[in-house]
């Protein structure tokens, strides 16, 4: 039971610092102006949708 406990704490640090790393990586990202679109303003609006609505293909 203690060995399970421990291995869930474990995990759960791991986890938290992979949430914090990414979170750093992505505020270092936007302040250096590194994401797609950032220049145009909009660094949200980067999500790109493919459709096949062409019935001739």
């Amino acid at each position: 039971m203690k060995r399970e406990i421990l291995r869930d704490r474990l995990l759960q640090a791991v986890g938290l610092l992979v949430v914090a790393a990414l979170t750093a990586a992505f505020l270092y990202a936007f302040a250096n102006r590194l994401l797609p679109a950032q220049e145009e303003g909009d660094v949200f609006a980067t999500v790109y949708a493919y459709s096949q609505d062409d019935a001739g293909e």
